[in-house]
């Protein structure tokens, strides 16, 4: 009678170990699907209006200080070109050759 059940007791056991196998891909999926979520969260940003709202104003600030920054930067870069035209024509250099670099802009 053992022998009747062997081919299903093989099959049995193959199906098992497939069991296994799928129960393992499952897990694997499902801490896959967990973990894009979460980036999926990530690149969506706040979902609170409120927290959006304060996201914007502050890249709005941080943009408007490097702004300012950019500006005075500018300037004192102008206020070095002058300082060095006017010690270049002082001892009768040529200032346009020195100049050439920090006129390269961005």
């Amino acid at each position: 009678m053992e022998e009747k059940f062997r081919p299903f007791k093989d099959q049995i056991d193959g199906l098992e170990d497939l069991n296994k196998l799928l129960l393992s891909q499952t897990s694997l999926a499902q801490s896959e699907a967990q973990k894009l979520g979460e980036m999926y969260s990530k690149l969506v940003g706040h979902q609170n209006t409120r927290q959006k709202i304060q996201h914007v104003k502050k890249l709005k600030d941080e943009n408007s200080s490097l702004k300012q920054e950019v500006t005075r930067l500018q300037s004192e870069i102008g206020r070095l070109r002058r300082t060095l035209k006017k010690s270049d024509e002082d001892k009768g250099g040529d200032s346009s050759k020195a100049a050439k670099p920090l006129l390269t802009k961005n």
